[in-house]
This record gives structure tokens, C-alpha cells and sequence, in this order.
């Protein structure tokens, strides 16, 4: 993608990029937010980046960003609380919305528009950035909270539910945009009243210019784990062990497939649910599974890339929600996807329908297992969905094809407000 020196009635144009989360800490949306942040810049977008600091894993920013001009950025402190302590999580994300609000009321002034990351609390960021800022508001929305959090068990009373959700309303309401990576969400928001033509879908993508299949040899995650895969097939499941996943069905599958002695599972990642999960594990006594904990973000590709399937099941409500972005870094990598979700779903008929993997409704392991067995049986099958699966993924989950949106979306938003005030 070439971009150019981009001006706007003279003036060029600055997005403050609000979010709870930071580059120190892993996460799954890291990369795109990099990649996102990276062309805005080279595009000659100025970003103001308000961010926290939890773990350090990583530096607060990444190599790639790192001199960029037009960055500026805050960085802000905050303790690491466990996920599934819910009321103590949540006060921690006002504390650290109002020690950010101290920092963009003054930081932000200058900027065109406010791109804003959801979380928890984001009704209340709306709320001072519409009254203090008085700028267009683009929401980006990874997950819909509350989304199914009682369905799940995150939310343990239905009238808390119910307030949040009621309150989340106010958000979409406020908000000048809102984008969503997925078409079930974009249903989900105009379900509840939220009108169309403010929803933008924009979906996950993955980073075109360093993501590709690592093949066997050159792999990585094999070699730093001492990996020898010749006669393996290998089902895997990388990413972040919360919630949403529904790793009963991981159990239950690799039960039913525990006399076949060359299929393997590879659980890699971390969460909240980590230690519930891998004790699951230890229970259940099996030896086909196998553990790896959470790989750094420059062998993503190689970690992708070391399985035959993948193996996303999720628990109901989950896809009306949110999106399994690891899907598309997997089609990327030429890998066959192996969802379970609801048949009703876009992205069940999406998967299906343009034969770019499989999935199967939910609450059904004996056919994810039958899938499994047919797919390590036929090689031939893994290749087709793993070509078309990469074309796919290429033509409409691409960095390339996907961040100019953004831009464009920006562009309308900053000419739309010049007009007003001409």
C-alpha cells in the first residue's frame, strides 16, 4: 500500500487513539493496533496515544513505531487484576479512566477526532470526551459488553447484566461510529436499536507483510520447543484461554480421539482461565495433550503455522459478540479452521458456505472429532480448504484491504465537521 502526505483543508489531521490496554502486556489485538497506528502514521495521520502499563512484558512501543513521526503518547500505570475478579477489574478501569482523562484533557486538544478502543467503562470515556473534547467519536468495538457475560458465568446476577446493558446503550448512542469486526455483531448492535448507518464493519486482519505459512523445517515454535512433528497431526488451539472458549469441548474431543495415536493437541497460550483449564487437563488424565504457554508476537506466523487444524470452539453468544481474529491469521497461514458455533450465525455460513474451513454447530464433539479424523484421512481435503482459506483471508482479512477503511472512515468524519463549521 503507498500512502501519501495526507492534508485537510490545509491542516493535517491528529487521532487520539484512546485504550485501556498497552503494548507492554500480551494481547491478541496487539498486532493490529500496531499495524493500524503504523499506517495512520506513514499515511502522515499525526496519533496521540493515551495507553496503560501493566506488565512489561514488552516495551511500551513497539520497534516499529518507535521515532515514528506524528507520534506522541502518555503512558500510564495501572496493577494487573485477574479477569475474573469482576467488581475489583471494573474499578480499576475508573480509576485508570480518570488518571487518563487528566492526561488527553490536555494532550488532546489539537486532535481532529478521538478513536476510542472499547472496554468496560467506555460509556463514561464517551460521556468526557463528548462534553470536554467535543470531537467526532469512532468506537471500535473488539468485544460487545456486556455481551454474554452471564451467559458464561462473568456476571453472576442477572440484574447486574442487565443494568450494564442498559447502560452500554448510552455508548452507541453517543458515539459518532461504530466499528465492529464482525456482520454477527453489526446485527447484534441493530438488535437493540442501534441504527445501521452508524455501524461500520471492518474485520480483524492480519499483517499481509509479515504473515505467510512457515513451513516445518523452518518453524520456530518447533525448534524452541524441541517440536519434532513427523508423524503428527497436529490440532491446536492458540490464543487467549478465557471465557469465551469452551474448553470442555477440547476435553471431550480429545477424549473421543485418544486411540488415535498420531493426533495431537497443542493448547499455546494464556489467561485467566489458564490454571482452571490445564488442571481440566491433569484430570482428565489424557496424553494427547499437550500445553505451551504464550509465545512473543515475532513467531506469531510460526505458531500459526505449526498445526494441521485448528480447533476454535466457542460457547453460545460468543460470535454475536465478539471475533475469533486468530481465524484469520490461520487462513493466512494456510491452515484449516475448526469452528463450533451457532448454525445461525453469519460467520458459521461464511466459514461453510465458501469452503474457506469447517464448522459445526455447538455442543457437538463427536462431530468435531469425525471432522478431525476425516481431515488427518484426507490430505487432499486439507489442502483445497487451506488454498481457498488463503485467498479468502488475503482478498477481504488483509491489512492492505482493511486499515485504508479506517482512514477513509476518519477522512468523511474530519470533512463532514469542517462543513458544519464553514
Amino acid at each position: 500500500m503507498a500512502f501519501k502526505e495526507q492534508e485537510l483543508m490545509g491542516k493535517v489531521m491528529k487521532i487520539m487513539y484512546l485504550t485501556a490496554e498497552g503494548f507492554d502486556t500480551p494481547n491478541p489485538n496487539n498486532q493490529l493496533v500496531m499495524t493500524m497506528l503504523d499506517d495512520f502514521l506513514s499515511y502522515g495521520i499525526g496519533v496521540y496515544l493515551v495507553q496503560s502499563h501493566k506488565t512489561g512484558t514488552y516495551d511500551d512501543i513497539p520497534n516499529c513505531l518507535k521515532d515514528k513521526a506524528g507520534l506522541t503518547y502518555d503512558i500510564i500505570q495501572r496493577p494487573v487484576i485477574n479477569k475474573t475478579n469482576f467488581i475489583k477489574r471494573y474499578l480499576d478501569e475508573l480509576k485508570y479512566l480518570w488518571r487518563a482523562k487528566k492526561r488527553w484533557e490536555i494532550g488532546g486538544r489539537d486532535v481532529d477526532l478521538i478513536l476510542l478502543q472499547s472496554n468496560p467503562t467506555s460509556v463514561f470515556y464517551i460521556f468526557l470526551l463528548k462534553h470536554i473534547l467535543k470531537k467526532p467519536i469512532v468506537y471500535s468495538v473488539f468485544d460487545i459488553f456486556p455481551g454474554s457475560a452471564y451467559e458464561i458465568g462473568v456476571v453472576k446476577q442477572r440484574w447486574v447484566y442487565q443494568i450494564f446493558y442498559e447502560i452500554q446503550k448510552l455508548a452507541y448512542r453517543w458515539s459518532s461510529i461504530i466499528v465492529v469486526p464482525g456482520d454477527d455483531m453489526k446485527d447484534t448492535l441493530t438488535s437493540i436499536g442501534v441504527p445501521e448507518y452508524k455501524i461500520c464493519v471492518i474485520p480483524n486482519w492480519y499483517d499481509d507483510r509479515s504473515v505467510s505459512e512457515i513451513k516445518d523445517a523452518d518453524n520456530r515454535f518447533f525448534q524452541e520447543n524441541n517440536i519434532e512433528k513427523t508423524g503428527q497431526f497436529i490440532v491446536q488451539f492458540a490464543g487467549t484461554l478465557g471465557y469465551v472458549l469452551d474448553f470442555q469441548t477440547i476435553i471431550d474431543v480429545a477424549e473421543l480421539l485418544k486411540n488415535d495415536s498420531d493426533i495431537v493437541f497443542h493448547i499455546i497460550g494464556d489467561g485467566n482461565m489458564r490454571k482452571r483449564y490445564f488442571e481440566k487437563i491433569k484430570q482428565s488424565t489424557l496424553t494427547n495433550i499437550k500445553t505451551f504457554p504464550w509465545q512473543r508476537i515475532e513467531i506469531i506466523q510460526d505458531v500459526y503455522s505449526g498445526c494441521d487444524v485448528c480447533l476454535i470452539p466457542l460457547k453460545r453468544g460468543v460470535i454475536e459478540t465478539g471475533f475469533p481474529s486468530k481465524s484469520t491469521l490461520l487462513m493466512a497461514c494456510r491452515r484449516v479452521v475448526i469452528s463450533s458455533v451457532p448454525e445461525n450465525t453469519k460467520y458459521y455460513q461464511m466459514i461453510n458456505n465458501n469452503n474457506i474451513g469447517i464448522a459445526v454447530p455447538i455442543g457437538q464433539p463427536q462431530k468435531l472429532a469425525e471432522v478431525i479424523r476425516y481431515l488427518r484421512n484426507h490430505p487432499e481435503q486439507i489442502t483445497k480448504i487451506e488454498n481457498k482459506a488463503q485467498e479468502y483471508s488475503k482478498k477481504y482479512f488483509s491489512r492492505t484491504c482493511n486499515v485504508p477503511k479506517f482512514i477513509h472512515l476518519f477522512e468523511e468524519l474530519c470533512a463532514s465537521e469542517v462543513e458544519k463549521n464553514v
